[in-house]
């Protein structure tokens, strides 16, 4: 192409992804959608072709930017949604520029998931940043797109790196030669440069090698979990999965809905159909629904579905896999890989001893008077509050606080304080181990609560003391004071079903996360924290 001035070249926006496992064009296109094809001018964009579906309205926005390449005498793309794809190959290397949806166009299978978002963040400007997109694994995924009114560093978008999976990244970039800003979410990496559609093979070029350079030091905590992209490995993975769901070893494998809308409490979930049974946490509940006795299970949980629907109706108003519902934990030769929402991923092993580490020297509560062992079988149901019942009734020097809810202005809705209270101070929490992990991280959370409110709003320790018998007098005196003083008062943290000398050694890996994070945010406030099994 001949030298042109960069100042006069307009700004424009292009998708760019990287293509694997592809040896022609055509092989990136999914089969089922048919668009039209044609070669692009070989002087402009050499082994370029274009996939597109056009319709008769007016013509795309970035028609202007493709026309030089495109043949003459075609006609422009129109559509109210025209969507086109220009597959072409930069060195050794075959990629794709979309351009309205042509992302449908492309076959999944055909896109690396990661190349896009590995390149934005090593070509964005942590200290200009714009768009943050976070997965957070807690109780169950959440997805939240964080975008700041002005340019800012990595603080000023709130993330928690404990517990946020950073998906998705925009802002000013580095480079200005390459673009002038980047944003990227999995597989496409879009910029907005200076350039000619003629350019785009060395752009490709450029954004190929841009995945090797550095991550920011304030972006590093990106590589604790990576997501797991070889289609063998995600296949070894599956297989020891299937194990574990075939032998009933549920321990760290759940169920748990992606995208749920919770704030319509008449939506219900239901397996297999719109009139279904009622979803479950617990996968034996799903594997018991018909004759599991089949080559793969996983393989009939990627053709089963969840049903979303509105109760009192059945009409059904969306749906997943069960496969996309499953959130699993399986540790292979050392190394921790989740299952999360159909994806899966791997966890740093520096990062997963740095927690567990933490985890395993907390320190363990041992009363005076051993607790009641845990049983399972001997408490029907939920088991939970059986359990709190009879060890109160069975110690004056416990005092019951289960389904005792304060209400509180510092959270805007009713606290439940803890499950029971020791005459010298312990608050605790009480989550059995054996159904569903997930309650172990709200569990977690909510004893930082109580310690929060205890500790900065007033009113809540003397709530708090007017639940409590005479016995806990002296507990009382000090949640009434002036001020309140947390010396000597400590969560505990009691897992029922685990080990009562190391109980927090087999919880699952982000409840120990998330354990390691509200514990050191509790010891903050003045509090002691403890954990104990029975």
């Amino acid at each position: 192409m001949p030298k042109k001035n960069k100042k006069s070249v307009p700004l424009s926006t292009v998708s760019i992804a990287l293509l694997r496992g592809i040896k022609n064009a055509a092989d990136a296109i999914d089969s089922t959608f048919k668009p039209k094809q044609i070669g692009m001018v070989p002087a402009i964009l050499p082994e370029g072709t274009m996939f597109y579906r056009a319709g008769k309205l007016q013509p795309a926005a970035w028609w202007k930017f493709l026309s030089p390449a495109v043949p003459t005498g075609v006609a422009p793309l129109r559509g109210q949604h025209p969507d086109a794809v220009i597959v072409f190959k930069a060195g050794t290397d075959w990629f794709a520029a979309i351009f309205g949806h042509g992302r449908t166009l492309l076959a999944d299978a055909a896109i690396d998931p990661d190349f896009g978002f590995q390149t934005a963040i090593r070509i964005c400007d942590a200290d200009d940043l714009k768009i943050m997109e976070v997965r957070t694994i807690e109780t169950r995924s959440r997805f939240t797109r964080v975008k700041v009114s002005d340019k800012a560093r990595v603080g000023a978008f709130g993330l928690d790196t404990d517990t946020d999976l950073l998906r998705g990244i925009g802002g000013t970039c580095k480079n200005k030669a390459l673009c002038e800003r980047a944003e990227a979410s999995g597989g496409a990496i879009s910029l907005a440069a200076r350039i000619q559609i003629g350019d785009l093979p060395a752009t490709a070029k450029r954004l190929r090698a841009a995945r090797k350079l550095p991550v920011d030091e304030d972006l590093e905590w990106v590589g604790r979990v990576v997501r797991i992209v070889d289609a063998a490995e995600r296949t070894r993975l599956d297989a020891e999965l299937e194990v574990r769901l075939k032998n009933g070893q549920h321990t760290n494998i759940r169920l748990a809905l992606p995208d749920t809308r919770e704030d319509d409490v008449s939506i219900v979930a239901r397996f297999l159909a719109a009139t279904g049974p009622r979803f479950s946490p617990d996968p034996s509940d799903y594997l018991i629904l018909k004759n599991r006795r089949c080559a793969s299970l996983l393989a009939r949980a990627r053709g089963d579905r969840v049903y979303l629907v509105r109760e009192g109706d059945d009409i059904p108003l969306g749906h997943h896999t069960v496969y996309r519902c499953l959130v699993a934990e399986v540790s292979v030769a050392n190394k921790t890989y989740m299952l999360i929402e159909g994806e899966w991923f791997e966890v740093n092993q520096d990062y997963a001893k740095r927690v567990r580490s933490a985890v395993k020297d907390m320190k363990v509560w041992k009363p005076t008077t051993a607790l009641l062992k845990w049983d399972a079988a001997g408490y029907p149901g939920d088991g939970e509050t059986g359990y709190n019942r009879n060890i109160c009734s069975s110690r004056t020097d416990f005092a019951p606080l289960d389904k005792k809810f304060i209400c509180s202005a510092g959270v805007g809705s009713q606290v439940e304080p803890a499950d029971w209270i020791t005459l010298d101070g312990h608050l605790v929490h009480v989550k059995r181990r054996d159904r569903d992990s997930s309650g172990l991280s709200h569990v977690f959370a909510q004893g930082l609560v109580c310690a929060t409110l205890l500790r900065n709003e007033r009113t809540f320790g003397k709530k708090l003391a007017e639940k409590l018998p005479a016995s806990h007098n002296l507990a009382k005196t000090k949640l009434t004071a002036k001020i309140f003083d947390p010396t000597g008062w400590n969560v505990v943290f009691l897992i029922l079903g685990a080990d009562s000398k190391a109980p927090g050694a087999d919880i699952p890996f982000f409840s120990q996360v998330n354990l390691r994070k509200q514990a050191r945010l509790i010891k903050n406030l003045g509090f002691g924290c403890l954990l104990a099994g029975a």
